[in-house]
């Protein structure tokens, strides 16, 4: 009985010196810093020489001691309940192993202690302002992060290669550094995120990952505008040709007017009547409508802009109200009784006509009326005609005095011809003449 007694104790001995003789193991966390969601690896690394049988986890801060594998995969949420914690927290954990030896198990000592922290960071938002950008132009990348946290820093790093960028939340970079940074040439998309820390205790909790946000670099040249032609009524139509290079696939053709008009999305030439410029810029004629132009080429899902070209100006003015008329056949020799005046009394009372002058008066009378009118012209011409052969029927003394009296005829026709219609002076003087006769 004695000699059984002296066998386990030494037994319980050797175990103790057994135990004390192994290794610690090293624990590791992966990654150390998560959401509630999100998942820990927890890694109690054991030496090689030993026949590990069981490994255990525990949680300093008074979770209890949990026998897995010695590699075992755990939530944030998981971890929270374990320790009966709220986010944002850090969870200490240790670990150490056994080893069979007969039917005991002998301890490790145990490891250091890592810790977990988890919390329930809001994503920032990056803005890239502006989106476009030559190589030589600026972009202002800003990681919008929550108010309620206190941030550490804030991360940059491009989605295509570039290494992460350690920065304040807001930075001005140039389009030739993003190329560099990301091993591109222009023209190139730069694909960025970003993230910000926040310290717990000893270690900083890294937040989740904002949306990605594109910047297009290119070194596109301006397009050349024209207008033809550059002056219209608002009834005629003016061409706008936004010509581009034709090194570039361009994507769309822009116009837009500088006074007002929204923009519009045309073809690269388009004909445009003067009425739809006055809408498009609330104007009215006569008017001055400038505009300019500018063109996309696609790069990946973006649409690259080119610069806008010089400003081209269309003036635009009223239709003519007034056309001019053609005369119809005949008006030549009636138009000027509209507006001439009549013949004053002393073009026609002058002294009797000798006998020799009166064949040259016949023919100089129609002259010297046409001012007036040819209505009165035909007139005096037809009262000259029958003057004639009165006075070659009649004796000398007689002519004179039916000269003397066609010349009182004359006169009271033409004294009265802007009183009344041109046919019944004819008619009336006519009869006169005949009656004379």
């Amino acid at each position: 009985m004695a000699g059984q007694l002296l066998l386990v104790v030494l037994m319980y001995s050797f175990a103790e010196m057994k135990a004390q003789a192994l290794p610690p193991p090293t624990l590791t966390v992966n990654p150390s810093v998560i959401t509630e969601t999100d998942s820990v690896t927890l890694n109690c690394q054991t030496p090689t020489s030993v026949s590990v049988s069981q490994c255990y986890f525990y949680t300093v801060s008074g979770g209890n001691v949990r026998g897995f594998s010695c590699q075992q995969t755990l939530t944030g949420t998981y971890l929270l309940k374990m320790t009966s914690q709220s986010s944002p927290a850090e969870v200490k954990m240790k670990c150490f192993y056994t080893e069979k030896l007969g039917e005991l198990d002998s301890q490790s000592p145990h490891s250091d202690t890592s810790s977990i922290i988890i919390h329930t960071l809001p994503p920032p938002t990056l803005t890239v302002n502006p989106s476009m950008i030559t190589e030589t132009d600026s972009v202002t990348m800003n990681c919008q992060t929550p108010s309620s946290v206190s941030v550490s820093q804030c991360y940059f790093y491009t989605v295509n290669g570039g290494n992460v960028r350690i920065f304040s939340c807001q930075q001005t970079l140039t389009g030739t550094y993003l190329l560099k940074m990301t091993h591109q040439s222009s023209p190139a998309e730069v694909k960025v995120k970003c993230y910000y820390t926040v310290m717990f205790g000893e270690f900083n909790s890294q937040s989740p990952h904002s949306d990605t946000s594109s910047i297009i670099i290119n070194t596109l040249p301006p397009p050349t505008l024209t207008v033809n032609p550059s002056m219209i009524t608002e009834t005629d139509s003016v061409t706008l040709n936004c010509q581009t290079p034709s090194s570039v696939s361009v994507s769309q053709c822009y116009f837009y007017t500088v006074n007002g008009g929204n923009v519009r999305i045309f073809s690269c030439q388009q004909t445009l009547t003067g009425t739809y410029l006055l809408k498009m810029t609330h104007q009215s004629s006569p008017a001055e409508v400038k505009v300019k132009c500018y063109y996309t080429v696609k790069l990946g899902e973006f649409n690259s802009l080119s610069p806008y070209s010089d400003t081209s100006s269309i003036f635009i003015h009223k239709t003519d109200s007034m056309t001019p008329m053609t005369p119809k056949s005949g008006d030549e020799l009636t138009g000027l009784s509209v507006s001439t005046p009549g013949i004053q009394e002393s073009s026609v009372s002058a002294a009797p006509l000798e006998t020799a002058s009166a064949e040259m008066w016949i023919w100089t009378l129609p002259v010297a009326v046409a001012g007036c009118g040819a209505t009165v012209g035909i007139i005096l011409l037809i009262s000259a005609v029958l003057w004639k052969k009165r006075k070659a029927a009649g004796s000398e003394e007689e002519t004179r005095q039916e000269s003397q009296n066609e010349n009182y005829d004359t006169y009271h026709l033409y004294s009265t011809i802007s009183e009344e219609p041109a046919s019944t002076v004819l008619k009336d003087m006519m009869y006169s003449s005949v009656q004379a006769h």
